[in-house]
């Protein structure tokens, strides 16, 4: 049976570290930075608007404030491997 899904065409970035959120939009081609707090994250993104998906690095727990922000969003979400990402990189020469 054929898996039919809606294509992603725009794409939320978002590099965590401890005190800090960096978000790329597709949409606007913006890099917004905001402070790793339930607020600032809520408020970049709801001002960002919603994309088709959010593709966040796990961090070692400091992504856990902004995915509990988009869910709450109800924004899909994806947590990348930070070493399939990097093999998938140097498999295309980057």
């Amino acid at each position: 049976m054929p898996h039919h899904t809606a294509p992603v065409e725009t794409v939320i970035g978002i590099d965590v570290s401890k005190a800090n959120v960096t978000i790329y939009a597709t949409k606007t081609h913006r890099i917004h930075t905001v402070a790793n707090t339930d607020s600032a994250i809520r408020s970049c993104l709801q001002a960002i608007g919603r994309h088709d998906l959010a593709v966040i690095e796990p961090t070692g727990g400091y992504e856990l404030t902004v995915s509990r922000v988009l869910a709450a969003l109800d924004q899909p979400t994806h947590r990348a491997d930070t070493l399939k990402v990097k093999a998938f990189m140097r498999s295309h020469g980057i």
